[in-house]
């Protein structure tokens, strides 16, 4: 559905709201609001300050649990990471040293990233198991795809070491 078409509204008694397109064709009320609102979402959208706090909190949900290890997050065109490249040194479970990155593109990196690209990751050690099911609570898994729910998407994996984020 194009939202760009010129559509009206009518209220028919009695009966279910429609909406009627220039051309006449009938779609029921709740059918069209479930579209029209994913629409918006995808238009709309995260702003680049709100991908970036999805990505600090995701990070420190890491370094709370003592899985900033191995991992990078990719955004706004740059990565959270814990190796430096300029000291040539990994910083794993480490706050004060928190390495950032600029233009970065994860499909250099894996291949399967969003078109639209929101957030995405790329990880081995502790997350990787986390992710994969493998002997961590599952509340923590919980907790971390809540991080991703909250603001309206959730993540797919493309191998078992990364993942994309699309909107819900």
């Amino acid at each position: 559905m194009e939202i760009s078409k010129k559509i009206s509204v009518f209220l028919l008694t009695p009966g279910p709201v429609v909406l009627r397109y220039a051309h006449d064709k009938q779609i029921p009320i709740d059918q069209v609001k479930g579209e029209l609102l994913m629409k918006l979402k995808e238009r709309i959208g995260l702003t680049a300050e709100q991908i970036e706090e999805m990505a600090k909190e995701v990070r420190q949900f890491l370094l709370d649990h003592d899985m900033w290890i191995d991992a990078n997050i990719y955004f706004n065109g740059k990565k959270f990471t814990c190796y430096d490249p300029v000291e040539k040194k990994y910083y794993y479970n480490d706050p004060e040293h928190l390495v950032e990155v600029e233009d970065v593109d994860p499909s250099t990196y894996f291949e399967y990233v969003n078109k639209d690209h929101i957030l995405s990751m790329s990880f081995e050690g502790p997350l990787y198991e986390m992710i994969n099911g493998y002997g961590y609570p599952d509340r923590w898994l919980e907790e971390f795809n809540k991080i991703f729910e909250k603001r309206g998407v959730y993540y797919e994996l493309g191998h078992a070491w990364n993942f994309s984020c699309y909107y819900i």
